[in-house]
């Protein structure tokens, strides 16, 4: 076989719920076998899947914030005078972007 042949003579198997298959001919137009191909080439291209990785990091990494953040607003609650606002914030923000940038993957 040439590299400039283009016929599919491999097959894959993979298997999808009923919602999943409805969601994915949906999306597909109508060709799944095409748009499979696609967005596996893609995903490759890219790097890799790691989308999941990454919102699995982003949920630990707000989570830890969010606890630092139940601290802090316990200690305010409580009259005690704190430091850390700023950082916190900081932190916030850093996450928010993150946040961006992994959703733009998705889109």
């Amino acid at each position: 076989m040439t590299m400039t042949d283009t016929r599919k003579t491999y097959n894959a198997h993979i298997r999808l719920t009923r919602q999943e298959h409805e969601r994915i001919a949906a999306a597909s137009g109508g060709n799944m076998s095409r748009w499979f191909r696609a967005v596996a080439l893609d995903a490759m291209a890219n790097g890799g899947p790691h989308l999941h990785a990454d919102m699995l990091d982003i949920r630990n990494q707000l989570a830890a914030l969010g606890n630092n953040l139940n601290q802090l607003a316990r200690r305010v609650n409580a009259g005690v005078a704190v430091t850390g606002l700023q950082e916190a914030a900081d932190e916030v923000r850093v996450m928010a972007l993150r946040v961006t940038k992994v959703l733009r993957k998705v889109r």
